[in-house]
């Protein structure tokens, strides 16, 4: 880690079924004492290294593809200070799951869909293999 990075401590809310629920990311320094609470490892990064101009995909006939942005893909979670669309910007890496999805081409900085989903509703959507996926053309 480097040294203008700090530890957060990031939770998310699981519902009976197992599955992260909408809206439930918080960082704060305890576990919220109602609920089904998980913690994941993230950090606050102020390092230029991570200033990079987030990226969107689209094909080659100008149809805007969604990008996978669910939290149940992605581990060591960093919270790099911008914004997009007025919800924070992360720095993640891939987990084994969304490698396994063949997912690790895909950019690894933007949003969390679970928060994009309450903000912008008509921007997420759940993809076939049931993980969230955002337009960035809708929240830019």
């Amino acid at each position: 880690m480097a040294t203008n990075q700090k530890n957060l401590r990031a939770y998310v809310q699981y519902d009976g079924s197992g599955r992260v629920i909408p809206g439930s990311l918080v960082l704060r320094k305890n576990k919220p004492k109602v609920g089904n609470w998980v913690e994941m490892r993230a950090y606050e990064c102020c390092d230029p290294i991570y200033d990079e101009t987030t990226t969107t995909t689209t094909s080659t006939t100008s149809t805007t593809t969604t990008a996978p942005s669910d939290i149940r893909l992605k581990k060591t979670i960093w919270l790099t200070g911008n914004m997009i669309g007025g919800l924070p910007e992360y720095t993640w890496e891939w987990n084994k799951k969304a490698i396994s999805l063949g997912l690790d081409g895909f950019p690894t900085k933007g949003v969390m869909a679970q928060e994009a989903i309450n903000i912008y509703p008509n921007a997420v959507m759940l993809g076939s293999d049931g993980y969230l996926r955002v337009d960035y053309s809708k929240i830019v």
